[in-house]
């Protein structure tokens, strides 16, 4: 997709502060990413649609997750989102 194709989104910084201090405050997504998620952690919008990346902080052995983790920490992020941005309740789920 070229740059005159893309699709633009913006949110709120109050929901998206809502979001980001509910996801850092989340001590299961802690145990199954790493501390301090906010390392661990990459919140994009493509399309309109929240996409959840798992990051690798420089110098650490990156984390291979189950695909059982992998199902949770997108329930509990999708969660998340769709409880503090409101309108997504119908979104279709995280990427």
């Amino acid at each position: 997709m070229s740059g005159r194709d893309a699709v633009q989104a913006g949110i709120r910084l109050d929901y998206l502060l809502r979001i980001v201090h509910a996801i850092l405050e989340n001590k299961e997504l802690e145990s199954m990413l790493g501390r301090p998620l906010e390392k661990h952690v990459a919140l994009i919008v493509r399309n309109n649609r929240f996409q959840f990346n798992q990051l690798t902080p420089f110098g650490e052995k990156p984390r291979q997750l189950t695909q059982g983790e992998e199902a949770r920490v997108r329930e509990i992020v999708e969660g998340i989102i769709k409880s503090n941005y409101p309108g997504t309740e119908d979104v279709p789920e995280l990427r």
